[in-house]
């Protein structure tokens, strides 16, 4: 089977792409459930959740990455030892089942042997594609309640940062929870949620680390 490698990368890309934008899309929903907002109402960007996507699956790839190349290698050393034969003539001793007898060539028989040759390709491109949807699920599953617990501990600890609504006249009273395309979820002191407009809010830089 021939390979066109820029078809494949492009394949591939696109493969990665699409989890990161699912993994990102499955964090904001996890963390925003702990305040009971829809992640709809913050507009986030396809681009900002491919990036959050990336910056909380980032784990997932490394460990794609290694388990690919574990498969490759045991592969190689499998091939490379010849272990089916092994496997198959220690399997006929400890069974005690005769050998097979040399059988002539069949005429037009390369039909039957592709025929075999694309339904173990096809099966097993079926299995992949199976455990890598069913990996997946799993995964975006573990990401949002990741997420939602994150989220829960920040509330405990109020680790947000402090901003002002500009209508208001007490300053830094709000604690900025995430801010989208237009609009940011806030929370005041009380752990009530509101939605305010991002020009609507006075944001206080960090102060320098001390060198």
């Amino acid at each position: 089977m021939k390979l066109n490698l820029s078809a494949d990368l492009a394949v591939v890309i696109s493969l990665i792409t699409v989890f990161l934008f699912a993994n990102g899309n499955a964090y904001l929903d996890g963390y925003l459930s702990a305040f009971s907002i829809d992640l709809i109402a913050l507009n986030y960007s396809v681009q900002d959740k491919i990036y959050i996507g990336y910056l909380r699956g980032f784990n997932y790839l490394i460990y794609g990455i290694l388990i690919l190349f574990i498969c490759m290698a045991a592969w190689h050393i499998w091939i490379s030892f010849d272990t089916s034969r092994k496997l198959n003539n220690y399997l006929d001793k400890k069974l005690n089942t005769t050998p097979k007898k040399h059988a002539p060539t069949l005429h037009n028989s390369t039909f039957h042997e592709e025929l075999e040759k694309s339904y173990s390709r096809n099966s097993t491109l079926g299995v992949l594609v199976i455990v890598t949807l069913v990996s997946t699920l799993f995964l975006l599953a573990n990401t949002e309640k990741t997420a939602k617990a994150e989220a829960v501990e920040d509330m405990r600890k109020e680790s947000f940062d402090k901003v002002s609504i500009k209508s208001a006249k007490e300053k830094d009273t709000h604690f900025a929870v995430l801010c989208g395309s237009t609009l940011c979820a806030i929370m005041d002191k009380n752990k009530k949620v509101t939605l305010e407009e991002t020009k609507n809010i006075e944001f206080t830089p960090k102060n320098p680390p001390e060198k």
